[in-house]
C-alpha cells in the first residue's frame, strides 16, 4: 500500500491570475515524498488550506475524501483531500 511521508512542515504558496477575470488565486501546498513500492520515493505536493494548516513530519495515509468517481466512471483524485496519520 502506498504512504505519503511528511518531512517539513513549510508549507508553499503559489498564486495564479486567472484567464477568465483577472482575479488572483492564492493556493498552498506542502511538500511531500510518495512511497509506493517503487525503489525511490516520488517528490510530490499536497494541497492545504493556508499556511498555518499544513501537516507535522510523519507518514500518512489518504483519507476517504481523497478520492472519488468521476461523470467518466473513472476514479479521480479529489482537488482538496486529507491525510490520516499512520503513527500509533
Amino acid at each position: 500500500m502506498a504512504n505519503i511521508e511528511i518531512q517539513s512542515t513549510e508549507v508553499q504558496s503559489k498564486t495564479v491570475r486567472s484567464k477568465k477575470d483577472g482575479k488572483e488565486y492564492t493556493f498552498f501546498q506542502q511538500e511531500a515524498w510518495l512511497h509506493d513500492g517503487s525503489s525511490y520515493p516520488t517528490r510530490c505536493f499536497v494541497p492545504v488550506s493556508g499556511p498555518a494548516s499544513g501537516y507535522s513530519p510523519g507518514r500518512y495515509s489518504l483519507a476517504g475524501d481523497a478520492h472519488f468517481v468521476d461523470r467518466f466512471g473513472n476514479l479521480a483524485l479529489a482537488r482538496r483531500f486529507s491525510l490520516v496519520s499512520d503513527e500509533v
